[in-house]
């Protein structure tokens, strides 16, 4: 009789087989868990929309979120909402410049200001603008603060701005990241008050008059103190100016309207001669370009009027009000909805402004002597 040995070699393949299953199996599960997951978190911060980038009216009203990252979220604002109108500038644009207030509806407009924007970073975000956007226009409120050689760029700004990798990044990170997840249940768990809504579909944020104490506290720590013109800044700005050209779009320039206030703090501060310097050199580049300018950085009625907290031009110092960003877009050209009487007067001949600014400057320093 012949005895058959068991098949030792066939009984570990089996095994083997086996575990390869249940290996195949758990990565499977895993895999469609963390499928599951992230959409889930896509869903989430999708319906809650922490950056305003895919609804027209979320349900949530003030959103510190998006006041921190507007370097993140303002550029992607932009690629949803397809603007072909800009409003670029500081957080006096972001605060002044109303879109809404404009009586046309054949064109999108959107306010791309940006606290305290640097003008390397109006450099990048006019070429993303450009390659993500249907911009053909952009309106450029420009402060002495963009000439400071010593910044760059402020927290919060990506130097990829302008590339697919940030357009690419930028939207999954709205979606599917800690971060949106994070700023999404902070907004879902707020209670609803529809008075403290701070910020507008079109990039507009909102703000109330602050106090005197505030107003004081403030105008004794402005960045300008600091500041360190710089050469390179009125490049940029050309480089700017030739960028438009190149891409047909139409480029507007004009001087914030600077409370007097700030005017005399730059004087006190030693300031004032770099501050007329900036004007007349963009005014020269401006000119050699053959691009339109406004100068609004005057002692006019409006930026003579005493702040308090009822004052309807100025939030505070630095910020002036919807009502005088309107006047200063009808003076552009744009056409306004009739809810503001005539208030600046300018011109667009800077010799006679740059002549005023003197003239006041000397009777001041001769009252003060």
């Amino acid at each position: 009789m012949t005895h058959m040995a068991p098949d030792i070699l066939t009984s570990d393949n089996t095994d083997a087989d086996m575990s390869d299953i249940a290996a195949r199996r758990f990565c499977i599960q895993s895999v469609g868990m963390l499928l599951l997951f992230l959409t889930g978190v896509a869903a989430f911060t999708l319906q809650v929309d922490p950056y305003w980038l895919w609804k027209s009216y979320p349900e949530w009203d003030r959103n510190v979120a998006l006041g921190r990252k507007m370097r993140f979220g303002k550029p992607l604002q932009a690629v949803t909402r397809q603007p072909d109108v800009i409003f670029l500038g500081t957080s006096r644009v972001m605060r002044g410049l109303d879109p809404e207030l404009v009586a046309d509806d054949s064109h999108t407009y959107y306010n791309f200001g940006i606290n305290s924007l640097r003008m390397p970073e109006a450099v990048a975000y006019i070429k993303h603008l450009t390659k993500y956007t249907k911009t053909k226009q952009i309106v450029f409120g420009l402060d002495y603060i963009m000439f400071d050689g010593s910044v760059d760029s402020k927290p919060g700004f990506d130097p990829s701005t302008g590339t697919h990798d940030f357009v690419v990044n930028g939207f999954c990170t709205a979606l599917i990241s800690k971060d949106a997840l994070t700023d999404a249940w902070t907004l879902y768990t707020q209670k609803p008050n529809p008075s403290k809504r701070t910020w507008s579909f079109s990039g507009l944020k909102q703000q109330n008059p602050m106090t005197s104490q505030k107003i004081d506290s403030k105008l004794k720590t402005m960045g300008f103190r600091q500041s360190v013109l710089s050469v390179s800044r009125f490049e940029l700005l050309e480089n700017i100016i030739e960028h438009c050209k190149q891409h047909d779009i139409e480029l507007m320039l004009f001087f914030s309207p600077a409370h007097e206030r700030v005017l005399n703090a730059y004087e006190e501060s030693g300031h004032w001669d770099n501050y007329l310097m900036v004007k007349e050199r963009v005014q020269q580049i401006a000119a050699a370009h053959h691009v339109k300018i406004w100068d609004f950085g005057t002692y006019n009625g409006v930026t003579t009027v005493p702040l308090h907290a009822s004052n309807e031009y100025y939030f505070d110092t630095s910020h002036y009000t919807p009502k005088v960003g309107a006047e200063i877009l009808r003076k552009l050209g744009y056409p306004i909805k009739p809810t503001n009487d005539t208030l600046l007067q300018t011109t667009t001949n800077f010799g006679q402004q740059l002549n005023r600014h003197v003239m006041l400057s000397t009777r001041r320093k001769a009252q003060r002597n």
